[in-house]
């Protein structure tokens, strides 16, 4: 792939070592995407995004506690960055703690009355939770504003009980993902 040609190009990037385990991670191949966030790390151990990412990996392998720990440490690491706050939240929510998901929600709607916070982060959240409706009608406000993060929606694990949920369907669609 072009991410793997890239790190044989600069080995001692982090960013392009990490980088290969994006696809690992959105093909559901959690051990090897946590593999290649880990040797971005090694090159430099306080990349907050590895650890968001490692953490997301294993919160799809329901290590609970594995994914809290670097998750939490991402957003030490990342001074409450809000895309990395928004996962602490869903994390929450996936591991059963869901009043810490939902204080985790009102600090970001508290966040959102001074400062842009995009909608597809209460979508993450409230899709953690189980409350379909709700994240599909934040993914909806997500697409009326054009964001990026939409184009992986459709193989996004956070998303996969949404699948079949006819508003999910239509995002899809409008952006572009399904005839």
């Amino acid at each position: 792939s072009e991410r793997q040609l890239a790190q044989k190009f600069d080995p001692l990037s982090p960013f392009t070592v990490a980088d290969v385990g994006y696809p690992y991670y959105y093909a559901r191949k959690y051990d090897d995407a946590i593999a290649w966030y880990r040797k971005g790390l090694e090159l430099d151990p306080k990349l907050s995004w590895c650890h968001l990412w490692i953490g997301q990996a294993y919160l799809q392998k329901r290590m609970f506690k594995e994914a809290m720990d670097e998750i939490n440490q991402a957003v030490q690491l990342s001074a409450g960055d809000i895309r990395t706050k928004a996962t602490l939240g869903h994390a929450y929510a996936v591991a059963g703690q869901r009043d810490e998901a939902l204080k985790v929600l009102r600090e970001l709607q508290a966040l959102s009355k001074g400062r842009y916070v995009s909608p597809y982060y209460f979508g993450l959240i409230s899709a953690g939770l189980g409350d379909n409706q709700q994240a599909i009608a934040w993914l909806q406000k997500a697409q009326e504003e054009r964001q990026p993060y939409l184009v992986l929606m459709s193989v996004e694990p956070v998303f996969d009980g949404l699948h079949a949920d006819p508003g999910f369907i239509a995002i899809e669609h409008s952006v572009g993902l399904k005839p």
